[in-house]
């Protein structure tokens, strides 16, 4: 019997050693096993003794070593979340110190920045206006040498540079010209290949119309014979594929009983339904200059383009109906005023006549002398001239259109830079162009003019002929197809061209 409670306290030793779960109810019977034997088997450890007295003090306050580790664990992860917490604090704090820092430094780099740029746009300015000044400088430089050596050279100057340039072109530059003659309006007048305007996206595509350069701009203008009633919806796509902004037209409908151009174009207010296109004209206003016998309308046209999802274009056209067939206005200032409208817009240029080379090439031939001046270098006209016409054609017919183009330039070298007028010289010009123009417009009659061809000097008969074109621009249609007049009805109209009809 003595032997038991041995063994069983032994169990219980090794039972509290191993495991620290022991129940309470199996604590108490070992504490009063003890007492019962008198002592004699009482644990006498002191490790033992205080681990029975840690155990005790847990089981009074409820808490067993199970969640007294849980607790434990638990206040690590809470310290542990708060060193984190306040170590991100910390960061941040830092981070937001830095970010202050960089954000300051930054600050003061993009004042340092800017600063520098305000003083690099100060010095670009200065330099810029030096430039600028450098430019115009220049330019009245060259234009004051151009204007004083052309008073000083006179006419007979002219004259031998009109007749130095050539005006011939072999059948090898025309190819296009020759395969589409019905295209043509006359036969005399050839398109040079090189440069006649092309459709990338239709190789078969034609009409007698050329690109020309004109400083600064390659190929803004657009040299072109007025349209047949055949060749309208040929124009149209030309002058929208081209992103045209101005058509100068300068040749009215008829001339003389004669059909100058098919009209292409409806009256203000009214609408033109072709086949391809529709324009509208929205409105039309008169463009001319105080004591100016020019007649020169302005009108806004809109064209809706119906095979291309009716895409909308708008542009001006000018119509100056008085200037005549081979010869020139009276006076410059009409002429420099349109150029002066047009050369405010980036956009393409289309400029026509009848054959689209005399008219034609002398409006074009004063923007290139002007620009020439206002984009300095050295000006020599008989080179512009010599360009013009390697670019199309027989520009410029004669030799009065080719003085005008000159006059032209010179009044407004006069009006737009510094160039001093030498009244004397200039005055002994005036007279002399003035009585040149005034011999050249009392033009006789073709007739009188062919008998009387054999008596006339070389000079003037080599003018003259410029002036005469074989056919007298006889169109190469047939009558039956020739554009209304302008008043026809529009029965007429409609039977004139069966694709349009004006309402």
């Amino acid at each position: 019997m003595s032997n038991v409670p041995k063994m069983k306290k032994a169990k219980q030793t090794i039972r509290s050693k191993s495991s620290t779960s022991a129940s309470v109810a199996g604590k108490s019977n070992n504490n009063l096993r003890g007492s019962e034997t008198g002592g004699k088997h009482k644990l006498s450890s002191p490790n033992v003794s205080q681990e029975r007295e840690t155990r005790k003090n847990t089981i009074s306050k409820g808490r067993t070593p199970r969640r007294e580790l849980e607790e434990s664990s638990s206040a690590i992860a809470i310290n542990a979340k708060s060193t984190m917490l306040t170590s991100c604090k910390v960061l941040n704090s830092q981070d937001n110190s830095d970010r202050r820092l960089v954000a300051l430094t930054k600050n003061k780099s993009q004042d340092k920045v800017a600063k520098g740029n305000k003083k690099k746009l100060k010095e670009n300015e200065e330099r810029n206006s030096g430039e600028n000044s450098d430019t115009k400088g220049k330019q009245n430089e060259i234009a004051q040498k151009w204007v004083d050596s052309t008073i000083l050279a006179g006419l007979s100057a002219m004259r031998m540079d009109f007749k130095s340039c050539k005006n011939t072109v072999t059948n090898e530059e025309c190819t296009a010209f020759h395969k589409n003659m019905t295209k043509n309006r006359y036969p005399n007048v050839p398109c040079l290949d090189k440069t006649r305007f092309i459709l990338t996206d239709d190789p078969n595509f034609y009409i007698h119309a050329n690109r020309v350069r004109v400083c600064p701009s390659q190929d803004r203008y657009i040299c072109t014979q007025a349209p047949l009633a055949s060749t309208i919806e040929d124009f149209w796509k030309m002058v929208l594929s081209s992103d045209t902004g101005s058509i100068i037209m300068l040749c009215a409908l008829i001339e003389e009983g004669a059909s100058k151009c098919a009209k292409y174009f409806p009256d203000s207010g009214q609408t033109m339904d072709l086949s391809q296109f529709k324009i509208i004209n929205e409105s039309t206003n008169v463009f001319n200059q105080p004591d100016s016998k020019d007649k020169v309308q302005q009108s806004q046209l809109k064209i809706i383009w119906k095979s291309q999802n009716n895409k909308e274009y708008k542009l001006s056209h000018y119509l100056w109906t008085n200037w005549p067939d081979h010869g020139m206005p009276e006076k410059t200032e009409t002429l420099l005023a349109v150029l002066d409208v047009i050369r405010k817009d980036v956009k393409a240029v289309v400029v026509h006549c009848s054959a689209g080379v005399g008219r034609t090439g002398t409006f074009v031939l004063v923007e290139s002398i002007i620009m020439s001046l206002t984009y300095p270098s050295k000006l020599v006209v008989r080179e512009l001239f010599a360009r013009l016409r390697a670019d199309r054609a027989k520009m410029v017919q004669t030799l009065p259109q080719f003085i005008f183009a000159i006059r032209c330039a010179l009044e407004y070298a006069y009006s737009n830079f510094s160039v001093k007028k030498n009244t004397v010289e200039w005055d002994k010009f005036n007279d002399e162009y003035t009585k040149f123009m005034a011999k050249k417009r009392k033009k006789p009659e073709i007739g009188k003019l062919r008998k009387k061809a054999s008596s006339v000097s070389c000079e003037n008969d080599d003018d003259e002929k410029e002036a005469v074109p074989p056919h007298k621009d006889e169109p190469l249609q047939q009558k039956s197809n020739q554009p209304p007049q302008e008043g026809s009805s529009a029965a007429e109209v409609s039977a004139a061209n069966p694709e349009s009809t004006v309402q």
